[in-house]
């Protein structure tokens, strides 16, 4: 099935003008797979525009502190990505040098198998398919694969299956008209089979069972988890904050104290449902407020620190947190 020059020059002639189409250097290349691992283009456009402002260079990156780097990474989540990037960063400059392979790519932190193809193809143009989420659906339907795209074995069945129709094309511009393939036209839902450059070659198109492609059971089990913070506001509007160190989740980023150092008669709760890809979590935070730091605010019981209420953008909070700090100007307040 040769879908390859159908697809390449329909992405030559319809792609998105993006600023990392603008380069084939490995930096941007870089910064913009990470960040869109995740991410729709829509959400994360002002995000990359934000982080390459701030590190234009891979040793800007390198150089930075970590909270430097999570702060500007701030409301995209998966934080790991951020802590990986930097590691990276910090390796390659310390070793003054820069990937040149696909294989090289693989052994970097935070680089997994569809990231290096993409790059490596894109910079290198290494022959190497990129096999994503949109990936899968795309080649599912085209192929009207029974395979479950959840199953890792999947995704090496389709590259080694892609691996030969990029001998005849330039792989960075294949991998990418398949992404923009479906982001545009080969999308979830109601795709547009009627302007796609490749339907006359899609099997599912022809048997009419599009929507019955791709095929994928997921047995991944949702943790649910309660924590309870307690946010404690002086009156003249200093908040406790506390540095998370604790590996998984928001690791090295700031939330509040999760002690009890004694209620205010002025206290509120307010709950919070906040969902990630692997976990559910509960959230009470409570806000007490208070006249002004006491002994009852014991700094070695678990490193809580004072700043003005107008300073934490300057800390890098989880969205949930920054978010709940933003709208206490607007609450009703009543200090012990």
């Amino acid at each position: 099935m040769k879908i390859n020059i159908p697809l390449v020059n329909w992405y030559q002639e319809h792609k998105r003008d993006f600023p990392w189409r603008q380069t084939r250097k490995f930096y941007p290349i870089w910064i913009c797979e990470i960040i869109f691992q995740q991410t729709r283009i829509a959400q994360g456009m002002d995000f990359y525009k934000r982080f390459m402002l701030r590190f234009p260079s891979i040793d800007s990156l390198a150089n930075a502190d970590e909270q430097q780097v999570l702060a500007v990474w701030q409301g995209l989540g998966y934080y790991s990505r951020a802590r990986n990037l930097h590691a990276t960063a910090k390796q390659l400059v310390s070793q003054k040098t820069e990937p040149k392979s696909y294989a090289e790519l693989l052994v970097l932190k935070g680089i997994g198998s569809y990231t290096a193809a993409a790059i490596a193809s894109i910079c290198f143009e290494e022959k190497v398919p990129a096999i994503d989420g949109n990936a899968l659906r795309v080649y599912a339907r085209i192929y009207m694969s029974d395979k479950n795209i959840a199953e890792t074995q999947t995704r090496t069945f389709f590259f080694e299956l892609i691996k030969p129709l990029l001998q005849d094309v330039n792989a960075g511009d294949f991998n990418q008209a398949v992404m923009e393939l479906g982001a545009l036209i080969c999308t979830p839902k109601n795709p547009s089979c009627e302007i796609c450059p490749v339907s006359n070659q899609c099997k599912s198109f022809k048997n009419n069972k599009t929507a019955e492609f791709p095929i994928k059971i997921k047995n991944t089990k949702v943790v649910e988890e309660q924590l309870t913070y307690f946010l404690y506001l002086t009156k003249d509007y200093k908040i406790a904050i506390k540095k998370r160190i604790n590996k998984g989740i928001w690791q090295n980023m700031y939330e509040f104290s999760t002690h009890d150092y004694g209620a205010s008669k002025n206290q509120q709760r307010y709950e919070f449902t906040h969902k990630l890809s692997h976990k559910k979590l509960f959230i009470s935070i409570l806000l007490n407020p208070i006249e002004a730091i006491d002994e009852r605010f014991n700094a070695d019981i678990e490193n809580v620190e004072w700043i003005y209420l107008s300073d934490y953008k300057n800390f890098p909070f989880p969205i949930i947190f920054s978010t709940f700090l933003k709208e206490i100007p607007n609450k009703s307040i009543t200090f012990d």
